[in-house]
């Protein structure tokens, strides 16, 4: 009787871990689904190679795409809706500029959107307010944007960079 129960325990084990395993092996990760929801909206003209981030509270995907970094627009669905802006990956080293940068506008609200290179360490945008927006660090290159109301006055609108010390590298002085 002993032995019945064992083998029914390493039966019921063994099909656990077979369910288990099948239903994670035909999954597909966050990643991979924003990928292909990616590449399919935008019909292959930007092949998603990898998320790099969802800003849900903002509606902003950024993504890797061939040889350039996409900022695309999300529904509250968390559905592509637009791209906003592309930046290519060697831009910053065929210009020699330390940072580019766009401002764009969809729907109710304003951004800002860029690359810096990486020795840029903090970035302000210098308008009627001065804000820092949010970036991260992605393979050698720095990737920002901020996002603001439409009721935000934004105009003038300029952009500085500061290296590690605090002394500014791009823009210019107040």
């Amino acid at each position: 009787m002993k032995k019945k129960s064992y083998l029914l325990v390493l039966f019921t084990l063994g099909f656990l871990i077979s369910i288990s395993l099948y239903f994670f092996s035909s999954s597909s990760s966050i990643d991979e689904r924003y990928c292909k929801k990616f590449t399919d909206f935008f019909d292959e003209k930007f092949i998603c190679e990898e998320l790099i981030l969802i800003d849900t509270m903002n509606g902003v995907a950024i993504v890797r795409s061939n040889d350039s970094i996409v900022f695309a627009f999300l529904d509250n669905k968390m559905n592509f809706k637009n791209s906003i802006r592309s930046f290519a990956l060697d831009s910053l080293q065929l210009s020699g500029d330390k940072i580019e940068w766009r401002a764009t506008s969809h729907e109710t609200s304003n951004y800002i959107l860029g690359i810096a290179t990486n020795d840029v360490e903090q970035i302000i945008i210098q308008s009627p307010s001065h804000m820092i927006p949010n970036n991260i660090n992605y393979n050698g290159i720095r990737i920002f944007y901020s996002v603001f109301s439409s009721s935000d006055e934004l105009l003038p609108v300029f952009i500085n960079g500061f290296d590690g010390e605090g002394s500014l590298i791009y823009g210019k002085e107040k």
